[in-house]
């Protein structure tokens, strides 16, 4: 019984031994430490923010980041029927979004009716290019019969390589 008792101890001594940190290498210098397996993976990369620009900004470059978007943002009056719209974009703009909100949301929360809204339009494209949009600026019934827009937003955005 005494000699199972000591065999169990001498093997839980090795066990643990096998289990503490490596010890110095005698003759390595400075007596480093061997290298443990590798830490966790690095935490994937934040996207970009995109790049906010509105009705001051047409007409000039924009540069964007690598995988940065571009997000238009113009105000306009869609309860008097006046609505934003793509008119024209160039080849490898990605339209992601398009939506609407209200100016004045407590305002339209506590039931103000009318008003202005900000139409909000996010695009992106793959890889450094020079790409175009226009927005245009009317009445849908009236664009489609053939009229002016009342107003035409052309937005020009340069991604870099890098």
């Amino acid at each position: 019984m005494v000699g199972r008792l000591m065999a169990a101890g001498l093997g839980l001594a090795l066990l643990v031994a096998g289990c503490a940190a490596p010890a110095a290498a005698p003759d390595s210098p400075g007596g480093s430490q061997v290298p443990g397996p590798p830490g966790p993976p690095a935490p994937p990369a934040q996207p970009v923010a995109p790049r906010v620009v509105g009705a001051a900004d047409a007409g000039r470059t924009i540069t964007l980041a690598p995988g940065q978007r571009l997000q238009i943002e113009v105000i306009g009056v869609p309860t008097a029927g006046y609505l934003w719209r793509v008119g024209r974009i160039d080849a490898g703009w990605q339209l992601v979004e398009s939506s609407m909100r209200p100016e004045n949301p407590a305002g339209r929360a506590a039931g103000m009716s009318g008003g202005q809204d900000w139409s909000v339009f996010v695009l992106e494209a793959p890889g450094p290019s020079r790409r175009s949009i226009t927005l245009i600026y009317g009445r849908p019934w009236e664009l489609d019969a053939g009229a002016r827009p009342t107003e035409t937003l052309t937005f020009t955005a340069v991604t870099s390589a890098n």
